[in-house]
């Protein structure tokens, strides 16, 4: 038999994974998210909105080094452009 103590902390630990919120949504942005949902072959709407925050972080990533995207090689101690004797 477990101890009693171990059970509590199952029982925390599961409830703390569980943990939810709700948001209000219109129907219109609700229909918009269900169609991604389609698209996308998504299980769920957090999939959805999930999906949707790694392409905007893509995105925000790409606009910083888009340019020199591959051409952005690692620091060198010789880089630093001081005399080292």
């Amino acid at each position: 038999m477990l101890p009693i103590q171990n059970i509590y902390i199952d029982i925390a630990y599961i409830i703390y994974c569980m943990s939810v919120t709700t948001m209000r949504l219109s129907k219109r942005t609700l229909r918009e998210l269900e169609n991604l949902k389609e698209k996308l072959g998504a299980e769920t709407l957090e999939g959805v909105i999930q999906h949707l925050l790694k392409e905007r972080r893509r995105r925000i990533i790409k606009s910083v080094f888009g340019k020199d995207a591959g051409k952005i090689s690692p620091f060198r101690e010789a880089d630093r452009g001081e005399d080292h004797r």
